[in-house]
């Protein structure tokens, strides 16, 4: 999937508007709020994060983002931060940092879009120091048996209109396949359309006596 969306990113912040301010901007306080030391946000988009971080606790954010449209969209909210933020070409299923440099990696309505989201998260856990936390706010498959057939009936072609968006993606089941331990904050069901899938907020942490597969490492 290409990394180049002109038009998504020109038109993403005035499509997301009313759901910020009916959900995902609080969301973002409760979730993003909690990111420490350094941070690797994964999938930065222009910037809706980086007002949320708290300046005493960040000591810098590391921004990907593969889109250079987006990046450019995110510009000014990272000129306005009190803390470093600095911008990163690479992908989820790549990242460009040593194991064990983070200790919080911020994922927000990122998974669904990736193309392969279970090395996505082995790359999250793989950057996390010991006893460092992956934060999310991400959309996954609905519970409700109806619901999650009509998702994947639906996921072709949403993904082509929607940048890659995958409506049906089991993440809290792939978070926990890495060795995460997955505590959900609040869940919430949004969008006019029966497809659209619950949003769920939480922070993960790696199991005790898990270790990270061969596959993972770089």
């Amino acid at each position: 999937m290409g990394h180049r969306h002109r038009i998504v990113a020109a038109i993403y912040d005035q499509m997301t508007e009313a759901d910020e301010r009916a959900f995902l901007g609080q969301l973002r306080s409760e979730i993003v709020g909690l990111a420490a030391g350094t941070v690797i946000e994964v999938g930065a988009g222009t910037g809706r994060n980086l007002p949320h971080y708290q300046a005493g606790l960040v000591r810098e954010v590391k921004a990907v983002e593969p889109d250079p449209y987006m990046r450019r969209r995110a510009a000014p909210r990272a000129a306005a931060a009190s803390f470093p933020v600095e911008f990163v070409e690479g992908t989820a299923e790549d990242l460009p940092f040593p194991s064990g440099y983070a200790d919080s990696v911020v994922a927000t309505l990122v998974l669904c879009s990736v193309d392969q989201p279970q090395q996505a998260v082995r790359e999250f856990r793989r950057v996390l120091r010991p006893g460092g936390q992956l934060l999310f706010i991400e959309h996954i498959r609905s519970d409700d048996v109806w619901r999650a057939r009509l998702q994947d009936l639906v996921a072709p072609v949403w993904q082509r209109v929607a940048a890659n968006c995958h409506p049906n993606r089991p993440t809290l089941t792939v978070f926990r396949a890495a060795g995460f331990e997955v505590q959900e904050k609040r869940r919430v069901a949004v969008g006019l359309f029966p497809w659209i899938p619950p949003i769920v907020a939480g922070l993960a942490t790696v199991m005790d006596g898990m270790t990270l597969t061969t596959a993972s490492a770089h």
